[in-house]
């Protein structure tokens, strides 16, 4: 991939909900896996720091120039629901309140409480978001992600993530979440 597919000089608060924020030395929004790939590793053998945003809710970035790459996963959106067994597999940038909906429409329980966060799968997973007794980690089976500075991509189950409040054990071993391979849900 040689076309260049990030922009310099990018600033942030037209990507955070309260319109606050620096200016990126460089900014990508992927819209697809590969492109995502693409930036983790262009990042690495530029020995570019590289920072992940999702939507851009509930984030504040500090009005100063971030150096290396931010990479937005807001177009990483894709969204596929099998309505009879309740497996769900989603990119990292499907928003909370789609993939709410796209539930209910499929008739779905049990993403009712995401239909009024304004944050991203990824993020949710990357937080372990939720309300009250619920969370996303409830009904998730499995995750795909890429190592941040070796590039494989992993399929990792819950059991293996130790999901706590806000929290969870994969965040600290350099992974960015891909894709939200498996959620089940049940059936109305």
């Amino acid at each position: 991939m040689n076309k260049k597919i990030f922009s310099e000089n990018c600033n942030l608060s037209s990507y955070t909900t309260i319109k606050v924020g620096g200016v990126a030395e460089y900014f990508a929004e992927p819209r697809s896996i590969k492109e995502f790939s693409y930036l983790i590793k262009w990042a690495n053998l530029n020995k570019q720091r590289c920072q992940i945003i999702g939507a851009g809710s509930n984030l504040l970035i500090n009005n100063i120039f971030i150096k290396g790459l931010v990479v937005c996963t807001k177009k990483l959106k894709s969204l596929k629901i099998e309505p009879y067994s309740g497996i769900i597999e989603a990119e990292a940038g499907v928003m909370l309140p789609t993939l709410s909906n796209s539930l209910a429409k499929n008739g779905l329980q049990g993403g009712e409480w995401a239909v009024g966060i304004p944050g991203t799968l990824g993020g949710a997973i990357y937080m372990n978001a939720g309300t009250g007794n619920l969370s996303l980690a409830k009904n998730l089976i499995s995750v795909k992600v890429i190592n941040n500075k070796t590039h494989e991509k992993l399929e990792i189950e819950k059991k293996d993530i130790n999901f706590e409040y806000r929290f969870n054990i994969i965040n600290q071993v350099l992974v960015v979440f891909l894709k939200i391979l498996k959620i089940i849900m049940q059936q109305n």
